[in-house]
């Protein structure tokens, strides 16, 4: 089955706003998108027009976090866009893999309470690809020993 071109969906998408479509939006000035994040939104559409996701990521301190690639799978898969979900999900593979944690001295790790918020971010999303087990999986085992310290990850 040949895949779809994300212009095709685009078109699909565009259609919806045809003022003959009989959608509220088609009349509208200004789409709101209450439930999508405003950089994950910017990166879908950068993407859309460059075909490039490296370049989206490497322009901005906070889009190498693992979060950032997380709220740009959600978008990307809300809007059909597989492409773009299976970078975001390598990128967030990628960020996952050079996470830290604080020593004492250290401020450039995380904390073991972020790494747990993580953990469980990335666990609501694994019913959408099944990448992000071997994710979650590899941070538990990874950082074991700062988790169990924790009484929310024990509980």
């Amino acid at each position: 089955m040949p895949q779809s071109h994300p212009f095709a969906r685009v078109s699909i998408l565009c259609k919806t706003y045809d003022p003959e479509s009989g959608f509220n939006e088609s009349h509208a000035e200004v789409i709101e998108l209450h439930d999508d994040q405003p950089e994950a939104v910017d990166a879908v559409l950068k993407y859309i027009y460059t075909f490039e996701y490296d370049n989206i990521v490497r322009t901005g301190k906070d889009k190498t976090r693992p979060q950032f690639h997380l709220r740009v799978y959600r978008v990307a898969h809300k809007y059909q866009i597989p492409k773009l979900q299976h970078k975001a999900c390598t990128g967030l593979d990628r960020a996952c893999r050079k996470i830290t944690l604080q020593t004492s001295g250290s401020k450039n790790g995380s904390s073991s309470e972020e790494l747990f918020e993580l953990i469980k971010l990335i666990t609501e999303h694994k019913q959408y690809d099944h990448s992000f087990n071997t994710t979650s999986i590899y941070l538990v085992q990874r950082y074991l020993s700062p988790l169990m310290r924790l009484k929310t990850f024990n509980e």
